[in-house]
């Protein structure tokens, strides 16, 4: 039996703490924070019901929301720990900075534009540009592309409209799909984006969990044999039969194999005092991150004008078609709720929510995928094979979109090469 230690306690951390204790290691998972990191910043909100005591509700922050195409470890490994799903009301619409809602679509995107809609001059170049890139995105055109095509030079070469990219396409990427700037939107690896997108639109439906990612978070710990929360590690060195962590007050702690599962920035500061690490090092420090907030908030201004037009998601873009957020309705994302005033989740806000309308504002950073962090990713890939007692997962590093399916990409990765057995094939569709 191997004693393992983990730092960080996002997905991958997570994951792979459980794929390690499955496996009969012992398992010591170190968190900075005095909560576990996948759940850090979810809240529990008390619903106004009208007279008589008020009922409560837990908030995912930011919503977590997964298909079987786009996520298919994370939805497998949903699977393996029983946890329940439903469906999300995928409902949208699309306005711009002070104007009316131009556009309302329901689940779908191929054919959910209405007749009534069609009148639009604007909603009909969008309607078959929608066409036209579903037409051009498919399997074979990606197994085709090279990771070198940018999406704005995709767009560009194909001479897709402003009002499709940046009122319509862009939107939903920067502020749900891919949670990123504009900027690093338009050089984002085109074949990444766009099977991101192909796996997302009109397949199989977008779901939530159940009982929300604190129920996640629990089956993954169930076993962990020693779960250390408020704990900030100092620095990291690996020797010839041991790796030591050490904590502020000078506690040494020793492992036989060490997994550093934070961010890659915060990875590479563990590693300053270590020489046998350098290397790696550089490799984190070439992983880039984007600031990003999400707020919950009950001002009604942040949806469109119209009622009638307001949907689960809603998108809103800047008039210098520079930026875009996404407002979501929670009445509508939890149907359950017995809630009668409305809450909202408002992700990468271009201005702030009324100061006496909010309920929490949540901090967090996002690797930017790029060439550069392409080429990194396969450095480290390299780094976890080749033997080392220190290894390192997350969403950064994995060769995906970086969200939660990454992040399970990179622990499922790491631990077939550590010869842990898995539950089901999980290894295998990891490799594939």
């Amino acid at each position: 039996m191997n004693r393992i230690a983990i730092i960080g306690s996002g997905i991958a951390g997570l994951t792979f703490a459980w794929l390690a204790k499955q496996s009969g290691n012992h398992v010591t998972l170190f968190e900075s924070q005095p909560r576990l990191g996948m759940d850090a910043h979810s809240i529990n909100l008390d619903l106004e019901t009208g007279p008589g005591p008020c009922d409560s509700a837990r908030v995912d922050v930011p919503p977590r929301m997964f298909n079987s195409e786009d996520w298919p470890l994370l939805t497998r490994l949903y699977e393996s720990l029983g946890v329940e799903s439903q469906v999300v009301d995928a409902s949208k619409s699309f306005t711009v900075e002070n104007e009316s809602s131009w556009l309302q679509l329901g689940n779908q995107y191929r054919g959910g534009f209405s007749v009534s809609a069609l009148l639009n001059s604007k909603v009909r170049g969008v309607a078959a540009e929608t066409a036209r890139l579903q037409a051009e995105v498919t399997e074979e055109a990606l197994r085709a592309m090279t990771h070198e095509l940018t999406l704005g030079q995709f767009l560009d070469r194909e001479a897709y409209s402003d009002d499709f990219i940046f009122d319509f396409l862009f939107p939903g990427l920067a502020s749900t799909v891919l949670t990123c700037s504009y900027s690093a939107l338009l050089n984002y690896p085109a074949k990444v984006a766009l099977l991101s997108l192909l796996n997302q639109v009109d397949r199989s439906p977008l779901r939530r969990t159940s009982l929300g990612t604190a129920d996640v978070v629990d089956r993954l710990i169930v076993n962990i044999d020693d779960v250390r929360l408020s704990t900030r590690l100092t620095s990291v060195s690996e020797l010839d039969n041991h790796v030591t962590v050490s904590c502020p007050d000078d506690a040494e702690n020793r492992f036989d194999q060490l997994i550093v599962a934070t961010q890659a920035n915060s990875a590479a500061k563990l590693l300053s005092d270590d020489p046998k690490l350098q290397r790696v090092r550089e490799t984190l420090e070439a992983f880039e991150y984007e600031n990003v907030s999400v707020v919950v908030h009950r001002d009604d201004s942040f949806m469109p004008p119209k009622a009638s037009d307001r949907m689960c998601f809603n998108f809103n873009s800047r008039q210098d078609r520079t930026d875009a957020m996404c407002t979501m309705w929670l009445n509508r994302f939890y149907p359950e709720w017995s809630e009668s005033g409305n809450v909202y989740q408002t992700i990468r806000p271009t201005r702030m929510p009324a100061k006496d309308t909010e309920i929490v504002i949540a901090a967090m950073q996002r690797p930017i995928v790029s060439q550069k962090s392409l080429s990194a990713v396969k450095d480290l890939q390299t780094h976890n094979a080749a033997g080392s007692r220190v290894s390192f997962i997350g969403s950064y590093a994995a060769a995906t979109v970086p969200l939660l399916e990454s992040g399970v990409a990179s622990a499922f990765d790491l631990a077939g090469k550590m010869g842990m057995e898995a539950p089901s094939d999980l290894f295998e569709t990891a490799s594939d």
